[in-house]
């Protein structure tokens, strides 16, 4: 909510699972000029989504309650109710998502609009994935906040150049099932670019037909199994006590189960 006031003015914003709330809905709704797109949980969710689920009904307007905490903290007459639009999404097996947004005119923009927009975001989380794993972008060697920024746009520009480069090696082939893997065209194209700056022309052009062919060489195919879900991680100062919760109940539970055993004991000798 703190980064609202710097979003351009006429978007949307997709969201991913975990983030909606009431709280965040009434914020949305005092932007006129902003919308929304969250993938919401289908279960112990807002009473009105719960209803929508249980029904046969592919999509509807809801109006999303004050939730309790929202209420407690700001009294009970606070809050109006927001208007939302939701949506079921039907992936492969069968399997419902539900999908909550502030864009209601079901006529100018349909339901397969709105879905198709959600799913543009997986390729913005590949994206990030990439970074991450391969150019290890939370890794900052910099202290200050303009190195920060270089390492940033360095990693962008690293990033562009290795799609621009696989899209150029796969151009007699571009419906190909198995594209040139990611890792590997960053690597490639990271041991190579000193000389594809060469003042001999002909031998960076040479350097860089070879580059293309080695970033063909090494494709990605897809796991024949679907990877497990790995739990969500925070990153938030852990609390001792929480952390500690499971040994301390342990040895509580211990403590009682001593006690009853020596109640018994003590009535039996009794």
């Amino acid at each position: 909510m703190k980064m609202m006031p710097f979003l351009p003015r006429n978007s949307v914003l997709v969201f991913d699972r975990g983030y909606p709330s009431y709280e965040l809905f009434r914020e949305f709704e005092r932007e006129p000029l902003l919308d929304f797109l969250f993938r919401c949980p289908t279960t112990s969710n807002f009473p009105a989504v719960m209803k929508f689920m249980a029904s046969g009904q592919k999509e509807a307007l809801l109006l999303i309650e004050p939730s309790y905490e929202f209420r407690r903290r700001n009294g009970q007459g606070q809050g109006e109710p927001v208007l939302v639009r939701a949506i079921k999404m039907v992936k492969r097996g069968r399997k419902v998502s539900l999908l909550l947004t502030s864009i209601l005119d079901s006529k100018t923009y349909p339901a397969q609009d709105i879905i198709a927009l959600y799913e543009y975001r997986w390729a913005v989380e590949d994206y990030y994935r990439h970074e991450k794993t391969y150019l290890k972008i939370e890794a900052f060697h910099s202290r200050t906040a303009n190195g920060v920024i270089q390492e940033l746009f360095s990693a962008v520009i690293m990033s562009v150049l290795a799609g621009i480069l696989r899209v150029t090696a796969m151009s007699d082939d571009l419906e190909a099932p198995n594209w040139p893997q990611v890792k590997h065209s960053i690597i490639s194209i990271a041991s190579e670019a000193a000389f594809l700056v060469s003042d001999l022309a002909s031998s960076a052009w040479d350097v860089f037909m070879e580059l293309l062919e080695e970033i063909k060489r090494v494709r990605y195919y897809k796991p024949k199994q679907k990877k497990a879900s790995q739990p969500r991680v925070s990153k938030q100062p852990k609390n001792k006590w929480i952390s500690d919760r499971a040994k301390k109940m342990a040895l509580y539970k211990n403590s009682q189960d001593c006690g009853k055993q020596s109640a018994v004991t003590a009535l039996v000798s009794g």
